[in-house]
């Protein structure tokens, strides 16, 4: 068993040297993480090992037991963060932090109906998955997935499989555009620290008679529409439409999800979105720590922020200003009173402080942090428009006397 560069050692031999240069490595380098790749790739019956020589020979469960052992010692050497490659990791659950969610397989993930419930019920609680894997991977056999005319729809369908499988994000390359990469990120990463590790209380596909329960779905097919509720012990409620041909308006609450769109609202002031409008899509991200909008060329004005571009808003490291980054797109910015009262800290009220100043100054950076000087700035009836400089990438917004 060998790849051209290495070749595999007796699994009781690996967890031998791993305890000896685990803590090797960790003490020269300073290192918290490992990836510990390939022992959760391959399957422990491929690797059994028939010499009569050594403990459990010819048998599978001699080398899982190494594995796992190999694995739960690099979680005590790396601070709790022992990751590996994945493909088999429904049997390692439990003994390492995650796992890349692949398949090496024929099923082509892009095309095959949300079918989670072993993942959310059973592997999750124990570990993370981490993306789908990643978007290569995602979209095996798919033919013009990456074109630039299908680039933004095939990001939506890969963000929208992460969240219905519970796996916490895979970056988007860059190579895609950096406006994929910031979605990926700034979607991802709030929504799947409210439910990575929860089990669901709830697993419901939609149907034509509204949400039915997934032993309903599976009687009458309607889970091969791919029309998935999720609900999480604490309260955050998902629902996530992976069917490519149909929209799915959500009844009672006025949201309605394109192919591949998706909502999420929290018991925190939380709410999540990549949704239509007016026929328009767009998305959205509205939480006490950080705004996100991206108005996919049209202009919405959520949460006291508006713009037709791509940008995240966060409070200000020091002070009580705003920190925003202009992802792209983001030829005039208005920020307004947001609607409803927030807590101190939220970025919501700081939002309103600075709708409410009398002045206001935003700094322009570049992406190479170089400052840019003010950018331009008007008070309206609408609120504070700010207009910045073609190459900056991020403002911080004060207010002044």
């Amino acid at each position: 068993m060998h790849w051209p560069r290495c070749y595999s050692p007796k699994a009781l031999f690996a967890v031998e040297a791993d305890r000896k240069l685990a803590p090797l490595v960790q003490r020269k380098y300073g290192t918290n993480a490992a990836y510990t790749d390939v022992h959760t790739s391959v399957s422990p019956w491929d690797r059994t090992d028939f010499d009569a020589r050594v403990p459990g020979a010819g048998t599978f469960a001699a080398t899982f037991y190494a594995y796992g052992e190999l694995l739960l010692h690099d979680q005590w050497v790396y601070d709790n963060h022992c990751w590996s490659e994945g493909n088999h990791q429904w049997l390692y659950a439990g003994l390492c932090a995650g796992n890349y969610g692949l398949t090496y397989s024929n099923l082509r993930l892009w095309e095959y109906p949300y079918l989670p419930h072993f993942d959310l019920l059973k592997m999750h609680p124990l570990s993370v998955d981490i993306g789908v894997p990643w978007t290569s991977q995602f979209f095996t056999g798919k033919e013009g997935w990456q074109k630039p005319e299908n680039i933004v729809a095939s990001i939506d369908q890969f963000l929208a499989a992460t969240i219905a499988y519970g796996h916490i994000g895979w970056l988007v390359e860059e190579t895609h555009g950096i406006r994929q990469t910031c979605r990926s990120y700034y979607m991802l990463q709030p929504l799947q620290s409210r439910y990575a590790m929860l089990q669901p209380q709830e697993i419901r596909y939609g149907s034509d008679d509204g949400l039915v329960t997934s032993s309903e779905a599976f009687q009458t097919g309607a889970w091969r529409k791919s029309k998935l509720f999720l609900l999480y012990p604490n309260g955050l409620r998902i629902w996530v439409n992976g069917n490519a041909a149909e929209s799915w308006p959500i009844a009672g609450i006025a949201h309605e999800l394109p192919p591949f769109g998706w909502l999420a609202l929290g018991m925190d002031g939380f709410l999540e979105c990549s949704e239509s409008l007016d026929g328009k899509r767009y998305d959205r991200v509205s939480s006490p720590e950080g705004i996100f909008l991206d108005g996919r060329g049209t202009w919405h004005r959520f949460d006291g922020i508006a713009t037709s571009g791509s940008v995240a808003v966060r409070r200000a490291k020091k002070g009580t200003g705003l920190s925003v980054t202009a992802v792209d797109g983001v030829d005039q910015l208005l920020i307004a009173e947001p609607e409803g009262s927030f807590a101190a800290e939220d970025v919501r009220t700081a939002i309103g402080a600075i709708a409410q100043a009398q002045k206001i100054t935003a700094r322009a950076f570049d992406e190479t942090d170089r400052n840019l000087g003010e950018a331009a700035v008007r008070q309206t009836d609408s609120g504070w428009e700010i207009r910045p400089p073609g190459s900056a990438v991020r403002l911080e917004i004060t207010a002044t006397k």
